[in-house]
């Protein structure tokens, strides 16, 4: 699910609840599948994105599940879950070789 309500300057467009329904902004990548599947091949984040790339996603989510989301922060993490997706198939597709 995708949420986009209150798409103005520093309000929530993703509010705490809607994140713990499920629902994401727009353009969210869902990233479990992926970060089980290299767990399941002994791969870990930490393997392919510094410290600071990490921190800054568990803040994010940490933030949206306590408070929400203002819209620059629901981009980062939509661009945070698509830099994982695509950094862990890549890497998936190299194990799997």
């Amino acid at each position: 699910m995708v949420s986009q309500e209150g798409d103005l300057g520093g309000e929530k467009v993703i509010t705490a609840n809607n994140w713990k329904r499920g629902e994401r902004p727009r353009g969210y990548e869902e990233t479990s599948t992926n970060i089980r599947a290299a767990h399941a091949l002994g791969l870990h984040m930490r393997d392919f994105f510094d410290q600071s790339f990490l921190s800054k996603r568990e803040a994010l989510i940490d933030k949206a599940e306590k408070e929400g989301l203002a819209r620059e922060e629901a981009e980062e993490m939509v661009s945070i879950s698509k830099k994982i997706n695509q950094t862990l198939a890549e890497a998936l597709r190299t194990v799997k070789k």
